[in-house]
């Protein structure tokens, strides 16, 4: 019998006493029971024996056929098992193998390392024997430098004792040769004193006669410095009024100039002399044409360039000039009436008022041009409404030039204009050019009415001259 069926037979008979153990088996009740009870249920325990043993085969035999499963898987198991000790088996054998190997890298390592630090000591030892040795002879040189320092300076003492002994000598012999210059020069001096004195006196009666006559011409001379003394003094305050005087004219000049050209600055626009308080540039607005909105090109004489410009306004006044630009309406259908684009003028108006706050003005036409009139860089220009047609709305816009300056383009141009009680005038004008200007109300070009503003200077030396014509500045 193999050793498998003893095992099975064993697991069956220690299930078949596990469960019969199991059926006999009774908790003990806490509470005492009567022997009669015990005695009853053993009885019934004796009857049910035989059904019990029965079905302790039959689960035996269960697990038996379960023993035999957990048998054959546990043979597997083990075949597993064996080979993956096989195999850790081999990766330890490969394991140790490395390990021998780095350890006899390790070792060899060292080695190299042993022979390194060995010939490294080597080295320090016979660097430091050479260093020794060095020291010994730098000590000896030392030494031997020593000894020619001191035999030196036993010579050097030797030689500065025998020149100190030179040098006392001839002190002692020039100390007696100055004694001797001395005795003569006491002697020498004393002689001198003599005739000093004697030249003194003879000198002292000199000077007080020179100093007489001195003082004498000194009292001349002090009469003579008061004298122009006063004379300097007179004219001196003669100068000073007539420097008070030509600081005051100068200080008013100035100042007069000063105004004047404050004045010309202020009745001036960009450099062009008009009037003070009584000039106004003309605005500008954004129009295409009169009151239009709008504009469709016709493609005729170039319209489809025209766009909207910068125009005089369509009713604009300053004092008693005052332009309007008016669009005639025209009959079209019944009861309708229509604007006529080709009928548009500018008018120029001069007028005088009158009445309480100059409410009542008279306005009289000076010139009326065809069109609308606005500045375009150095040239005043008129755009115009060309009909070529019988309808209102047969029309095309055309730019026109009426007068421009041909030099300094790049000056900024306006029309301004001027309104006093005598006088009135619409000019188109140019910065900083005082000599010509263009006169809307006639059509033409005249010269400046106004003169150029002077400079400071200029007014500075028109006021320094007095009523005769004498500069006083």
């Amino acid at each position: 019998m193999s050793i498998v069926t003893l095992l099975l037979l064993l697991v069956a008979m220690g299930v078949g006493i596990f469960f019969y153990r199991r059926k006999k088996s009774k908790p003990v009740s806490e509470n005492t029971q009567d022997e009669e009870e015990e005695v009853l249920e053993e009885e019934e325990e004796e009857e049910m024996d035989a059904a019990d043993v029965i079905a302790a085969e039959k689960k035996a035999d269960i697990a038996i056929q379960k023993t035999k499963r957990k048998v054959n898987v546990a043979a597997s198991m083990t075949k597993k098992k064996k080979a993956e000790a096989a195999a850790a088996l081999a990766a330890k054998k490969r394991a140790e193998a490395e390990v021998l190997e780095a350890k006899r890298k390790k070792d060899a390592q060292a080695a190299l390392i042993a022979k390194k630090k060995a010939e490294a000591a080597a080295a320090l030892a016979a660097k430091k024997k050479a260093e020794a040795e060095a020291y010994k002879r730098k000590l000896a040189k030392a030494r031997e430098e020593k000894r020619k320092a001191e035999e030196a300076a036993r010579k050097e003492a030797a030689r500065k004792a025998r020149e100190e002994a030179a040098r006392k000598a001839r002190e002692e012999a020039a100390r007696k040769a100055r004694a001797e210059a001395a005795r003569k020069a006491r002697e020498e001096a004393a002689r001198k004193a003599r005739e000093e004195a004697a030249r003194k006196a003879r000198e002292e009666a000199a000077r007080k006669a020179r100093a007489e006559a001195a003082r004498k011409a000194h009292m001349a001379e002090m009469k003579k410095r008061r004298d122009a003394q006063e004379k300097a003094r007179k004219e001196a305050q003669a100068r000073a009024y007539r420097e008070r005087v030509r600081q005051k004219w100068n200080r008013d000049a100035n100042m007069k100039a000063k105004k004047k050209v404050i004045e010309c600055d202020r009745g001036s626009w960009n450099g062009v002399k008009l009037m003070l308080n009584a000039y106004q540039k003309a605005p500008h607005d954004e129009y295409w044409f009169s009151n239009m909105r709008n504009y469709t090109p016709k493609n005729r004489d170039g319209d489809q360039n025209i766009t909207r410009r910068q125009m005089i306004p369509r009713t604009w006044r300053f004092g008693d000039v005052k332009l309007e630009v008016k669009t005639k309406r025209v009959k079209f259908g019944w009861g309708r009436r229509i604007n006529s684009y080709g009928d548009t003028k500018t008018h120029i108006y001069f007028g005088s008022c009158g009445g309480y706050r100059g409410r009542r003005c008279t306005w009289r036409e000076k010139k009326t041009y065809d069109g609308h009139l606005f500045v375009d860089g150095h040239r005043l220009m008129l755009r115009k409404a060309k009909k070529f047609g019988r309808p209102p709305w047969e029309f095309y816009l055309k730019d026109v030039e009426i007068a421009k300056f041909s030099n300094n383009k790049w000056e900024e141009c306006a029309i301004v204009a001027v309104s006093t009680r005598r006088t009135k005038q619409l000019l188109f004008v140019q910065s900083n050019n005082n000599e010509e200007s263009y006169d809307l109300a006639t059509g033409k070009w005249v010269d400046h009415p106004y003169d150029k503003c002077l400079s400071q200077q200029e007014w500075v030396q028109k006021f320094c001259k007095n009523s005769s014509g004498k500069y006083m500045c």
